[in-house]
């Protein structure tokens, strides 16, 4: 069994990574774009760590577009917790 180390080049950084070092996404337009790690974790930021809090919080699934209360930050619609933030959200950004 061969190994291939395909080199691409992340679409934010347009740095040149192993391909077994990004992370792939699908866009709308149907093309696949590529994330080099270093990249990932400075955008995921804004996003809340998988944590428990004592009180609730008021949170968003960007994924959902489904605003909650919890004090988790799991959306309880698709049990996902890479795309939930803290919930300042206007009715402009759900449509």
């Amino acid at each position: 069994m061969a190994i291939v180390r395909a080199r691409i080049s992340c679409f934010r950084c347009q740095k040149s990574v192993d391909k077994t070092d990004t992370r792939f996404f699908d866009t709308v337009a149907g093309t696949r774009r590529y994330e080099c790690f270093p990249c990932y974790q400075k955008s995921r930021n804004g996003y809340l760590p998988h944590t428990e809090s004592k009180d609730k919080r008021e949170l968003y699934c960007e994924r959902c577009k489904y605003k909650f209360m919890s004090r988790v930050p799991v959306c309880p619609y698709c049990s996902k917790d890479d795309s939930v933030i803290k919930a300042q959200v206007t009715a402009y950004d759900l449509v």
